[in-house]
């Protein structure tokens, strides 16, 4: 149904085949994807777990920071 896939179809099919049998195979049709979409709630997990990651991530990087400010890094570098 779109043209730019059907356009990319013919490029590839050029590509991946000999000339002559894209001659032959013209008169085949060119069946539309058609594929049901998601809902908006089901990528709900998902949100939820990208939150708790990137809330994880702020927390270490806030708390190295801290420490670096504190000169507390430099002192657990040198002293195992």
């Amino acid at each position: 149904m779109n043209p730019d896939a059907q356009l990319s179809y013919l490029k590839l099919s050029r590509m991946l085949q000999d000339p002559e049998l894209i001659i032959r195979q013209s008169g085949s049709d060119i069946i539309p994807l058609t594929v049901t979409g998601t809902r908006y709630i089901d990528s709900g997990p998902r949100l939820i777990c990208m939150g708790v990651m990137m809330s994880c991530m702020w927390g270490v990087s806030y708390d190295i920071i801290e420490k670096r400010s504190k000169k507390l890094l430099r002192r657990m570098v040198q002293h195992p």
